[in-house]
């Protein structure tokens, strides 16, 4: 690959994973803001744009990165996603006491778990798929989120540690 055509491949990655942090990150916050993480209000069109966007930029990152065949940025996001695998997992189990309880240290954690993981951008799809159109109880539909969400996470290790054994 030529240097140029590589400049550029950062360059539209660059862009790629900026627009991916950013849309998790308003997600989040409007998430926050309105309730909407513990289930107690209905997400606007806003807020599927918004899921639709976050994942377009994940997809595109994830994309380009094949083509950098860059050691450093592929084991910065394997390092990434084996943390949020982890961290969803710690959530998986340990939901419903984090979930019910409202302690400095349990708010702390879940604030954590919400920041770092795919978990809030993601809940848009979940609630319009699981409960609304399937009419599964919160509790469950935010079981089957969680599990949804481990395996998109453990894919994307997955999916960094052949990027990174294609490049060595």
């Amino acid at each position: 690959m030529d240097k140029i055509n590589r400049e550029q491949i950062l360059k539209y990655s660059v862009r790629a994973g900026l627009s991916w942090v950013i849309s998790h990150f308003v997600l989040f916050y409007l998430f926050n803001d309105n309730g909407l993480l513990d289930g107690y209000g209905d997400y606007n069109l806003a807020a599927y744009i918004l899921m639709i966007v976050y994942l377009v930029s994940l997809i595109i990152f994830d994309t380009l990165l094949w083509f950098i065949k860059s050691q450093e940025a592929n084991r910065v996001m394997k390092r990434y996603w084996a943390i949020i695998c982890v961290i969803t997992f710690i959530w998986l189990l340990f939901k419903q006491p984090l979930m019910a309880s409202r302690d400095g240290g349990e708010i702390l954690i879940l604030f954590f778990i919400w920041l770092l993981s795919p978990l809030a951008p993601m809940l848009p799809f979940s609630y319009l798929l699981l409960f609304q159109k399937l009419g599964i109880e919160w509790d469950m539909v935010m079981t089957w989120h969680s599990i949804i969400i481990l395996c998109i996470c453990l894919i994307h290790f997955f999916y960094i540690y052949l990027l990174s054994k294609r490049v060595n």
